[in-house]
């Protein structure tokens, strides 16, 4: 599992410590990120590299954006132990990506990112790519190696059917497990808040339960096959995924 958090977020979770007098440790604030810590140490929960406030990239200077990753990388590491490396996953605040964005990323250190299937890929590259199998593979656009969320399975995360996953999202699920070519990855998207709801957060474990008893369907993070850490020809060994270079061209917001 991806999880994306500003150090303003991480900082706020900090501050939220509960008096132990009044016997509600769940709402313990540095004791919950205390379980993320220790979800990060154990290879659990990737975090994906961030901003210090998810300030917008194309409304500011690269010396800027250099100088905030870094201030966010140090508290990243004090309340996570975590440190980004090559393999991180840059998550660009608010997806607002452009030519002079994928530039920035750059600069800060990162050779992936995280792009939208219909906003990005569709206007950039056409219709046909975003929802083929372009749209589930690693793609290299203006020299940064680009993961694509993908908007239409998304809409499925919180749906069950027969105990398991939606039929549309199984069929997808099933396409790509069959397909000559396996080095493709379904990435789906939530916000924090969407699992303030039970019944959303329910049927998001019952889906994740029903992949977990269907091993043609493997749960990674994005950094594990950045690292070239995934299985893709079923050797039991780490593979090295294709790249589709895209090409260096102006992209617009």
């Amino acid at each position: 599992v991806n999880l994306h958090i500003t150090p303003t977020l991480a900082s706020a979770i900090e501050w939220a410590k509960v008096d132990p007098a009044t016997n509600r440790p769940w709402l313990d604030g540095p004791s919950f990120n205390d379980q993320i810590a220790e979800l990060i140490r154990t290879n659990v929960v990737y975090l994906l590299g961030s901003t210090f406030s998810d300030h917008l990239l194309p409304y500011f200077t690269s010396s800027f954006n250099v100088d905030n990753a870094s201030l966010a990388n140090e508290f990243l590491h004090e309340i996570y132990g975590f440190t980004p490396n090559t393999n991180s996953v840059f998550w660009t605040p608010e997806r607002v990506l452009d030519s002079d964005v994928l530039t920035k990323i750059q600069s800060l250190g990162y050779r992936y990112t995280l792009i939208d299937q219909m906003t990005h890929m569709f206007f950039w590259l056409g219709r046909n790519t975003a929802l083929g199998d372009g749209g589930y593979r690693i793609n290299k656009i203006n020299d940064v190696n680009c993961f694509i969320m993908d908007d239409g399975p998304t809409g499925y995360r919180f749906t069950n059917q027969d105990g398991g996953l939606n039929t549309s999202l199984r069929n997808l699920m099933n396409r790509k497990a069959r397909s000559g070519t396996q080095d493709q990855v379904v990435t789906l998207f939530s916000n924090w808040e969407d699992f303030g709801t039970k019944s959303q957060a329910d049927a998001y474990d019952v889906n994740l339960i029903w992949i977990a008893n269907h091993p043609w369907v493997e749960m990674v993070s994005l950094e594990q096959i950045a690292a070239g850490q995934v299985d893709k020809t079923g050797d039991g060994v780490g593979d090295s995924w294709y790249v589709e270079d895209r090409g260096s061209s102006t992209r617009s917001k």
